[in-house]
C-alpha cells in the first residue's frame, strides 16, 4: 500500500507540474510573439537604415565663372554635378533657374560613383548695371539649379 501510496503521490506531483506548465503556456507564447514581434521591428528598422544609407543623391561642386564671353556680354557658369555613392546613377534632365530661367537641358547621361558631370549653363546675357557690376568684380546673383536622376534603387 505504501508503494502505491508512493506512485500515485508521483503521479500527483506529475499532474501538478503539468497543471503548471499549461498554466504558464500562454505567458510564455505571449512572451514568443512579443519577442518575435520585437525582432521583425528590429530587422524592418535595419532594412531602413540601410535603405538609407545607399540612398543616391548628389553633389553640386566646382563652380566656376567663365568671363571670356564677355566680349559678347554673355557670362558662362560651370559647375561639377558628382556621385558620391557608391551605385551608378543617371542624369535625366538638368535645369537652371533663379535670376536667369534657361531652357532644362535633356542629359541622359550615366554618372559612376565618385565621378562627376562637367554643367555649363550657356551664355548668361549681361547688359547695363549688370555688366558694370561685373566688371567691378561685385556682381551678385542667384542660381537654382535642378537635377532629376533615375536612382538605382527605384528602377
Amino acid at each position: 500500500m505504501r508503494s502505491q501510496r508512493s506512485v500515485m503521490e508521483g503521479q500527483l506531483a506529475a499532474m501538478n507540474g503539468q497543471i503548471e506548465q499549461m498554466k504558464s503556456a500562454p505567458k510564455q507564447t505571449d512572451e514568443i510573439i512579443a519577442a518575435t514581434r520585437g525582432n521583425a521591428e528590429a530587422a524592418l528598422r535595419s532594412t531602413r537604415l540601410h535603405e538609407a544609407q545607399v540612398r543616391q543623391h548628389l553633389r553640386i561642386e566646382g563652380w566656376e565663372i567663365d568671363a571670356d564671353g564677355l566680349a559678347w556680354h554673355r557670362m558662362h557658369v560651370q559647375c561639377k554635378i558628382v556621385n558620391p555613392t557608391s551605385m551608378l546613377l543617371t542624369l535625366r534632365t538638368i535645369s537652371s533657374g533663379g535670376d536667369w530661367q534657361l531652357t532644362p537641358y535633356d542629359a541622359q547621361w550615366a554618372v559612376t560613383p565618385g565621378e562627376s558631370y562637367a554643367f555649363q549653363i550657356p551664355g548668361i546675357p549681361l547688359a547695363g548695371a549688370d555688366l558694370k557690376t561685373f566688371d567691378a568684380d561685385q556682381l551678385s546673383f542667384t542660381i537654382v539649379l535642378t537635377v532629376e536622376f533615375n536612382d538605382a534603387f527605384e528602377v
